[in-house]
């Protein structure tokens, strides 16, 4: 199972953050909450919340590239930067489901 925590809780709803992780799987849970609970469980992954940018009446947020591979033991074990090869991934994962 994929999951994906907002870095925008002011307009990711529940419904904004299905019919975005729709797009690459069905599978995908999406995660959110009130604002202390995302920065809760963003700042235990030792990522910062991601600061809204208004430019001109221009609203953007810079997320993060990086990804955590969690194991069946809930531990991040991996961490995936913008450069990794699909290979990384084909070689770690069948390593981390044997971890619980």
């Amino acid at each position: 199972m994929s999951s994906a925590v907002t870095t925008d809780p002011h307009r990711d709803t529940p419904h904004v953050l299905r019919g975005w992780l729709d797009r690459f799987s069905p599978q995908f849970v999406g995660l959110t909450g009130t604002e202390p609970q995302i920065q809760n469980a963003e700042g235990q992954a030792g990522e910062a919340l991601s600061q809204a940018d208004e430019k001109d009446g221009t609203y953007s947020v810079l997320h993060s590239s990086q990804l955590f591979a969690y194991s069946p033991d809930g531990l991040a074990h991996a961490l995936y930067l913008a450069n990794s090869a699909p290979g990384d991934y084909a070689h770690d994962i069948p390593q981390l489901l044997r971890l619980r």
